[in-house]
């Protein structure tokens, strides 16, 4: 088995529609490590991530100016499965890193 670290998302906007943010390739297991994201608005916008069709970031507001960081995020991806994600508009930054096992 190789574990290589990879930035797994890095968006200057997340969209207002829900919208697949990474996709998890074939015969590939993906570790979530850590997640950044930044509110380069000056209004408050609401983030929401889903892994694998489930929910762990919902509809969550963020300041305007504010970054957020969940530094130990140790969630599991299997292979096809996605992570998926909207703003309420269009500023947020995000960047999410982990590893792809094969």
């Amino acid at each position: 088995m190789a574990a290589v670290a990879k930035r797994l998302v890095k968006s200057n906007a997340i969209p207002t529609t829900s919208t697949v943010l990474y996709t998890v390739p074939n015969g590939v297991t993906t570790m979530v490590k850590a997640l950044t994201v930044c509110n380069s608005n000056s209004i408050v916008v609401n983030l929401t991530l889903l892994f694998a069709g489930t929910y762990v970031i919902s509809n969550y507001p963020i300041k305007p100016s504010e970054t957020i960081t969940l530094p130990f995020m140790d969630q599991v991806l299997l292979s096809g499965e996605a992570i998926s994600g909207l703003a309420t508009a269009g500023a947020l930054n995000c960047y999410i890193s982990g590893k792809e096992v094969t």
